[in-house]
């Protein structure tokens, strides 16, 4: 894959090998790359540090059931941004201007809703995945959770926060992962605490429904923080660690990172949509 890759940039693929200006780097006598035109380094030191859009998607009206297939004149009721949305199945349902909406697909830059009558439904997030926590900020954050006389210097909101949790579960220790399960509602949940960032937290929360829909616990969605990592389901998954199947320690067993990896990029749109940022930067 690796020489595939510096073919391509070397003459640009099979589609555009013919055009020189797509010949980005050459193989010199000595044996080494280099860049083929001072231009393509230049370009890319005007490209480094490019601030990508967020993508957002309009809202409009559709009777259910017609995945914007018809209907398109209702009315559009604002904007939001496709990461959201791109979390959503047909027949989810999300709070936005005042309503609960049942999503009903994604057609061209429009995303297509319908009255949806109940209150359990997701709530929108915007643009807080630009800057996760990084691998040492979250040692960092796992270390001072482990020490309670550093919590002086957090807000008092926050130093509440983690007394009520330690008063009514457990702190996790600095190399320790809590993992709760409860019901609320008519569905279950697991709730992990992995500290790592919410790159990491996304890609854990799509091999794990992988490894629970399996299982049969019927998993409807995840979403992940900084911090945290929640999913919830149908199937009782507190009972089904109880009872062994699976225990957690299968579902977290690190051989998640084989197959079930491999199969979540060949297939994921959150790796779709880094590629494409990247190609934009690129030029």
């Amino acid at each position: 894959t690796f020489d595939r890759v510096i073919d391509f940039v070397a003459t640009g693929g099979y589609a555009l090998k013919n055009y020189e200006r797509y010949a980005r780097i050459r193989l010199n006598k000595d044996g080494f790359w280099r860049v083929s035109n001072p231009r393509i380094a230049q370009q890319y030191r005007l490209n480094v540090g490019t601030i990508i859009e967020v993508p957002a998607l309009n809202v409009r009206y559709v009777q259910a059931g017609s995945k914007g297939a018809a209907s398109r004149g209702g009315r559009v009721l604002g904007k939001i941004e496709e990461a959201f949305l791109e979390t959503l199945t047909h027949g989810d349902t999300f709070m936005f201007a005042g309503k609960v909406l049942r999503f009903e697909g994604i057609r061209e830059n429009e995303c297509f809703v319908s009255n949806a009558p109940g209150s359990d439904a997701k709530v929108p997030y915007y643009g807080g995945g630009k800057f996760p926590l990084s691998t040492y900020l979250a040692e960092q954050v796992r270390i001072m959770l482990d020490d309670p006389q550093r919590w002086k210097k957090l807000p008092e909101q926050v130093a509440d926060w983690l007394r009520f949790q330690a008063d009514k579960s457990v702190l996790p220790k600095r190399d320790d992962l809590l993992i709760e399960t409860f019901p609320r509602g008519n569905r279950h949940y697991l709730v992990a605490y992995p500290f790592e960032g919410r790159l990491a937290h996304q890609t854990l929360g799509m091999l794990l429904t992988r490894r629970l829909d399996r299982a049969g616990a019927r998993p409807l969605g995840f979403v992940a923080t900084d911090y945290a990592l929640a999913i919830w389901s149908l199937g009782d998954m507190g009972a089904m660690f109880k009872a062994r199947k699976p225990s957690l320690g299968a579902l977290f067993d690190q051989d998640m990172l084989g197959d079930d990896l491999e199969a979540w990029l060949a297939d994921s749109w959150l790796l779709k949509r880094t590629f494409r940022n990247c190609a934009l930067i690129s030029g």
